[in-house]
């Protein structure tokens, strides 16, 4: 509750001073520019030892922005909404404990064969972004710092391979049973680096995936590329 508070208190202050002239929209940027694609790598910082993350995990993250330029200055700030999309391959099965308290990564028994063991999480992003833009146009190096604000709106798990007792083939499903025991608020550090339309970038998460208590305290960290209106 404290982070949302936070993000309309900024939102408040950013109106303010936009209306006050002290921020105006950025003609250097294109119309497209304020579309992000974005697709990074997975990790996962403080996970459990007997987990492994695969590197096939991945991260999606799609959002719109509205650059606004900073006086006469070459920073712009950028207030922006959009998905980030968490895809977590594992050797191992998010499952609730027998008591329902929390959820537990159970690794899978060795000898077992499986083809999919996944972790999906969906945040709705708000990503309040500074980016100095060293040119007088869009086409020109740009570093950009900042948070973005994550709200879980969905997550679910995947497996496909031998049931552990039985041996026989399955294919499972689960939507939201991660949900109840996560930190549905995520806060992101966030930075880029890029030229024109394209960019490098890297996140780290301040907040676990769940909630004390309710799971393990892994971290996700990012690393990746980004496009800007293509």
């Amino acid at each position: 509750m404290r982070k949302i508070s936070m993000v309309v208190l900024l939102v408040i202050v950013t109106n303010s001073i936009f209306a006050q002239g002290l921020m105006k929209k950025d003609s250097t940027y294109k119309k497209m520019d304020y579309f992000h694609f974005e697709a990074a790598w997975l990790g996962w910082v403080n996970k459990p030892d007997s987990v492994k993350l695969k590197a096939l995990s991945h991260t999606f993250s799609f959002y719109f922005t509205y650059p606004m330029q900073l006086g006469k200055s070459k920073i712009n700030f950028i207030p922006g909404i959009g998905l980030n999309i968490d895809n977590a391959y594992t050797n191992s099965i998010a499952k609730e404990d027998s008591a329902k308290t929390q959820i537990v990564l159970h690794p899978i028994t060795s000898g077992v064969s499986y083809k999919i063991s996944k972790e999906t999480y969906t945040y709705l992003m708000i990503p309040l972004m500074f980016n100095y833009n060293a040119g007088a146009d869009s086409k020109s190096w740009k570093a950009s710092l900042g948070l973005r604000f994550n709200y879980m709106i969905q997550d679910h798990t995947k497996y496909k391979g031998n049931d552990e007792v039985t041996g026989e083939s399955e294919k499972t499903k689960n939507i939201n049973i991660l949900k109840p025991y996560s930190d549905r608020y995520r806060l992101d550090g966030a930075f880029t680096l890029g030229y024109d339309w394209f960019y490098v970038m890297a996140t780290y998460s301040f907040t676990p995936y769940f909630a004390s208590g309710k799971g393990p305290q892994m971290m996700p960290l990012t690393i990746g590329i980004g496009a800007v209106g293509f």
